[in-house]
């Protein structure tokens, strides 16, 4: 499931993923408090998502100071209905202040998110409270992505759209595909110390399409020892810069997707027109990817066709691929994840 995104009300500064403003910086708030009991999935992605959250695109705060800034809120200093906020920097100075409203831990609000709500249960409700105004605190700065393991507050996103609540997995696709975007293409090693690689576009792509489909980068990297290998060499790698530009096409797709609720940022407001050239454009890369593989299928177990009639819409390759076991479980093995 695609998580749905109502970014902030702040078109001054753009969007994250651009628009006739320009692209601004990605806002993440780390719920730290909820990290405990992490999946193994969600822990690795709260750990790639520090190290990303420590770029320059990428603004980050949380509340215990496990990263800086941090946000702190004064729940005891109530001032007309406004509870204080401020971010403190690493070195202790305040350096914005702002408030969240009370009315968000009134017995109202608090029975609208869980359905039920006792007042003679006040210290059972003190930590819910405390994790309601971290997420409405998190709006009140206009920030983006609310990272956190909370139960309460993923359960009850929906209610609470606007603030965009996500786990740690969903957080780190989006703001890897910000970083993407931006044309931002590192890899992190946690091998012999914390380190950072940087790479092109290119590379990024064709790694990322190994790793989607390992069988087809073996495969086609030792098609050289076959006859005809330099005409299978071109294939091959026909095949595999086809996938890796679909996965770029893709990601246009996905950038296109996050600004469908700030459509009046994009010029002309041709934004369904702009999605539907990349999904074209990305159907016709993996179609054009596979009837490539047909190819070398028939040039490698000798099938006998003509090169018109080898592809995926082809009825003698199709065929040719029952009649041949071996042939088929290749093509088949090529496009396993």
């Amino acid at each position: 499931m695609i998580l749905k995104i109502l970014w902030p009300r702040d078109h001054v500064k753009g969007n994250p993923f651009g628009g006739v403003s320009g692209y601004r910086s990605l806002k993440i708030t780390f719920d730290s408090g909820s990290f405990n009991n992490l999946s193994s999935e969600e822990q690795k992605a709260l750990d790639l998502l520090n190290d990303l959250a420590r770029l320059d695109d990428v603004d980050a705060l949380s509340f215990d100071g496990s990263l800086f800034p941090k946000i702190v809120i004064d729940a005891e200093k109530i001032n007309n209905n406004y509870i204080p906020i401020k971010i403190i920097n690493p070195e202790g100075e305040a350096i914005l202040f702002s408030g969240v409203s009370s009315s968000y831990i009134e017995p109202n609000c608090l029975a609208h998110l869980l359905g039920i709500y006792s007042s003679g249960e006040e210290d059972k409700y003190r930590p819910i409270k405390q994790e309601i105004l971290e997420a409405q605190s998190h709006g009140a700065l206009h920030r983006d992505l609310f990272v956190t393991n909370s139960p309460l507050l993923i359960k009850n996103r929906n209610k609470l759209e606007r603030l965009i609540i996500c786990t740690p997995k969903e957080a780190l696709k989006i703001t890897g595909l910000y970083l993407r975007m931006k044309g931002e293409f590192e890899w992190t090693t946690h091998i012999r110390g914390n380190c950072t690689f940087r790479s092109s576009r290119r590379t990024f792509y064709e790694y990322v399409s190994r790793g989607l489909l390992p069988s087809s980068w073996k495969f086609l990297s030792g098609i050289g020892t076959q006859k005809n290998r330099e005409e299978l060499i071109d294939l091959g790698w026909s095949v595999l810069n086809r996938y890796s530009r679909a996965l770029q096409a893709r990601d246009e797709i996905s950038r296109l997707f996050y600004l469908l609720d700030n459509a009046s940022l994009i010029k002309d407001n041709t934004l369904d027109d702009q999605m539907a050239y990349h999904f074209d454009y990305f159907t016709v890369l993996l179609t054009a990817a596979l009837d490539a593989e047909a190819l070398i299928i028939n040039k490698v177990f000798e099938l006998g066709l003509k090169d018109v009639d080898c592809g995926i819409r082809r009825e003698k390759f199709i065929n040719s691929l029952y009649k041949n076991n071996s042939a088929c479980n290749l093509f088949t093995l090529l496009n396993e994840q």
